[in-house]
């Protein structure tokens, strides 16, 4: 039972975020900038 909450609710999060990525629109940044900028922010001390 907990483990099909865990996927249901793990389902919904991955949902969003594909609902979110669909209504951003098309980025005018290639493909190399925005991993670059992800590495950049990985890296950065949280905070």
């Amino acid at each position: 039972m907990r483990r099909d909450q865990e996927r249901a609710a793990a389902f919904a999060r991955l949902q969003h975020l594909v609902t979110q990525g669909a209504e951003s629109g098309i980025s005018v940044r290639s493909l190399e900038e925005v991993l670059e900028e992800a590495h950049r922010q990985a890296r950065r001390p949280p905070g």
